[in-house]
């Protein structure tokens, strides 16, 4: 106990002088995204949980004078919209995948990716709610129009529907919350999650060197992650929270292996002055769905939803256990 007494007394004390400036010059940086230089590929040190990817593949909607418009990535359907209409019904095809950051190649399309889970929904809207007469000329001066339509509910619980399937089959596979050191100051580990995460100061946390096996190269075709321990290298107590960073003052366990950049970090446990049992969100980062555009009758303007989607899809995260990682 005398060991980590001291330990963050003297921490305290070096950060409160001539290393204060560092200190949180170094915080500020793994706040945003910026880490210490290694010769480690990024995916080994980079603290995302999971990426995740939403897409429509396909929007129909009916009017009362029978018009049906929308696009089908399937089956190659593309009908345009009228400039004016009613809307009568709308069923929207989501599909949302949940994708490891260790071997997620972003120079190819989401779906040629190995996924954790893909879930697919289809949600559709048939009551009175839905009927609302469209002026499509409107939706080219901004987002106000489109959020007081009905397409807008429809698209919103397409996303959250799918997501929700998506966060559903991950229960069958999913492993503990867990981070990773992003910098190292003064002694202290500077973790890449904070308040966003749901930390708080006087949180237990341990810390566990991975070593990664791969295939081929780095970042490739992932096989497996080699604890290098089996016990913690290291645990310590949140001592200072910045929206996507925190500094933990260290207790060292195991001499012979090294805190550094892309350690990784597990809940031991939350400060007991938290009081309620809380639940930490995951790190993600969201790939935009791709532009489908679709034509308007009369009008040399196109629509194109996946604007509107990309901002409702980010707004749900947190309800579903995620929070956006820069």
């Amino acid at each position: 106990m005398r060991k980590r007494i001291t330990t963050t007394i003297g921490m305290l004390l070096i950060i409160s002088g001539c290393a204060k400036n560092e200190f949180y010059s170094v915080v500020s940086d793994v706040n945003d995204g910026v880490l210490k230089k290694t010769d480690r590929p990024i995916c080994e040190v980079d603290g995302t949980e999971y990426i995740l990817s939403s897409k429509i593949q396909s929007y129909d909607i009916t009017s009362t004078g029978g018009g049906n418009f929308g696009f089908n990535l399937f089956t190659g359907m593309l009908r345009a919209f009228g400039l004016k209409f009613t809307t009568k019904t709308g069923e929207v095809w989501v599909t949302t995948g949940v994708y490891s950051p260790l071997n997620y190649n972003s120079e190819i399309r989401p779906e040629q990716n190995s996924s954790l889970v893909i879930a697919s929904q289809r949600t559709r809207a048939t009551d009175k709610s839905f009927k609302f007469n469209i002026d499509m000329a409107m939706f080219g001066i901004g987002f106000d129009y489109y959020w007081k339509t009905p397409l807008s509910k429809l698209t919103e619980n397409g996303l959250r529907n799918s997501l929700q399937n998506a966060v559903e089959q991950m229960k069958a596979i999913e492993n503990p919350w867990t981070t990773k050191v992003g910098n190292i100051v003064n002694g202290m580990a500077v973790i890449q999650a904070g308040r966003e995460a749901g930390l708080q100061e006087g949180d237990e946390l341990e810390f566990y060197n991975v070593e990664y096996a791969w295939k081929n190269k780095p970042c490739g075709e992932y096989l497996m992650p080699v604890p290098t321990t089996i016990e913690p290298i290291a645990t310590g107590r949140v001592q200072h929270l910045d929206t996507m960073a925190a500094a933990v003052v260290l207790d060292i366990k195991n001499s012979k292996e090294l805190v550094d950049v892309g350690t990784v970090v597990k809940l031991k446990a939350f400060s007991q002055k938290s009081g309620a049992e809380r639940k930490l969100l995951r790190a993600v980062k969201v790939v935009d769905m791709p532009s489908q555009q679709i034509p308007i009758d009369g009008s040399a303007n196109k629509m194109d939803f996946s604007p509107y989607a990309n901002v409702q899809f980010r707004s749900m995260l947190r309800e579903n256990g995620f929070y956006l990682k820069k």
